[in-house]
């Protein structure tokens, strides 16, 4: 199952996202939930770009996929069955794009599967608000979830 991409922003020619659709889709796509996955890819992990450019500039870590879980409409006791999720993908450096592909693939993709897997059980539904983050550090070229 192919999961919708809601909105994609355009990056620089010096820039790419380090994942697409198909590969999120293969992970995120095989939860219980996956209907009400959708995907948002965007240029900026920060809100201002000059800032993203600073952490660019100085190999600063940064966020490269965040999903977000949250619960629209009525709550009983606590407790909704309108549940959705965003993942947003952030890009990285052209040229250290294979890099954090491997790093996404070998440990945060696989997470984030268990992850969405977890909250969409009666347990994990008591939450309001639920986060999943994945790090690129350009330096060390390594990612890091939270």
């Amino acid at each position: 199952m192919l999961l919708p991409t809601i909105h994609k922003d355009e990056v620089s020619h010096k820039m790419a996202y380090p994942v697409g659709a198909e590969l999120i889709s293969r992970f995120a796509g095989a939860t219980p939930r996956a209907a009400q996955v959708n995907i948002w890819f965007n240029s900026n992990p920060v809100y201002w770009a000059s800032e993203f450019n600073k952490i660019l500039r100085d190999g600063t870590e940064y966020v490269v996929l965040k999903a977000l879980m949250r619960w629209d409409g009525p709550h009983v006791d606590g407790v909704s069955d309108n549940i959705k999720w965003l993942i947003t993908v952030y890009p990285v450096s052209r040229e250290l794009k294979f890099v954090a592909k491997q790093g996404l693939m070998a440990d945060a993709l696989p997470k984030l599967q268990e992850w969405l897997t977890q909250t969409s059980t009666s347990e994990g539904r008591r939450k309001v608000n639920s986060s999943f983050t994945a790090f690129f550090d350009p330096v060390e070229k390594t990612v890091r979830v939270i």
